[in-house]
């Protein structure tokens, strides 16, 4: 089997692709960061990165348990002027 060679520009969209994906999943970006870095839209790089197994909502545990225990707290404060 013989080696596949690939021009230049295909291998740093590769990393590019690679490297934005790695900081956003590291929290180093945002969503919208990444996705203007890869030029797609949001929604656009959030399917992106649901392929690819990157987690596109991050939330601990506690914060987790803490919005189960109060349903609707996130909401406090919304509408009211």
């Amino acid at each position: 089997m013989g080696t596949r060679s690939i021009p230049m520009s295909d291998q740093l969209l590769a990393v590019n692709e690679l490297l934005t994906r790695k900081a956003y999943r590291r929290h180093e970006i945002t969503g919208s960061r990444a996705a203007r870095l890869l030029g797609r839209s949001l929604e656009q790089f959030m399917a992106y990165a649901s392929e690819q197994g990157v987690p596109i909502i991050s939330v601990s545990e506690a914060e987790l348990v803490e919005d189960v225990r109060t349903p609707g707290a996130c909401l406090e404060g919304v509408g009211r002027r």
